[in-house]
């Protein structure tokens, strides 16, 4: 895995990051996406994981956080059963 992040903001100021991991024995495809807090830069708000069957997106899981816990993985739905369903991505 390799990482590649981002962070925001203007003049200094933290306006939080997100954290991408890619697999390299999946051809390069997105395996990771992390959302970290605005206001600390150790806290995880938002997760999600992919996963492929080659280049075809099979399934993607969300770890959506409002408490800070991070317990509670939630499945997201793939509508039209398609390759090209991602960009329609619905809460389960």
């Amino acid at each position: 895995m390799t990482k590649a992040e981002k962070f925001t903001g203007t003049s200094d100021t933290y306006a939080g990051k997100v954290e991408y991991e890619y697999c390299l024995s999946c051809d390069g495809a997105l395996s990771k996406r992390r959302e970290y807090s605005t206001t600390q830069s150790g806290n995880i708000i938002q997760e999600r994981r992919y996963e492929y069957d080659g280049l075809n997106l099979l399934r993607v899981d969300e770890l959506y956080d409002n408490d800070s816990n991070l317990t509670t993985w939630q499945r997201l739905n793939l509508l039209g059963g398609s390759r090209w369903a991602t960009a329609r991505l619905h809460r389960g």
